[in-house]
């Protein structure tokens, strides 16, 4: 005996709500502080790097290692770079990100990302992956 299409939209509708409000109360292991331009909250962070706007600051902070940093963008001529440093201000990293679009923090804690365009324009996504998303085990 089939439920009509309404009834099961309904019940479709509830099922996602109810995923979707649980999995929002889980506790985060990365977050992101956004300082700047445009932005997401907390999974993502986006932004434009261009001739007026050539940098961005991002704090990660993290309470788990190692965890992913996956930097995207759509500027065909936009070549990236990345400075980290630790809460201290020590610096951790100097990254060109046209060589790799994965970073990752092997230690837990707070840290400073500059995101800056070496040459061009364009829109740049990062979002934040803990360990266990990577783990193959």
């Amino acid at each position: 005996m089939r439920r009509p299409l309404a009834r099961r939209l309904i019940a479709s509708t509830f099922l996602c709500a109810a995923f979707f409000l649980g999995a929002a109360r889980l506790p985060a292991e990365a977050g992101i502080v956004f300082f700047g331009s445009t932005g997401l909250s907390v999974d993502g962070l986006k932004g434009w790097l261009g001739e007026k706007h050539r940098e961005d600051r991002i704090v990660v902070r993290t309470d788990e290692s190692p965890v992913h940093l996956m930097f995207f963008w759509d500027g065909p001529d936009l070549e990236p770079r990345l400075s980290i440093s630790d809460a201290r201000g020590a610096a951790v990293a100097d990254l060109d990100l046209t060589r790799g679009n994965r970073v990752t923090l092997n230690a837990q804690g707070e840290f400073i990302c500059m995101i800056s365009a070496k040459k061009g324009s364009g829109h740049w996504f990062c979002v934040v992956l803990g360990g266990k998303e990577w783990d193959t085990r």
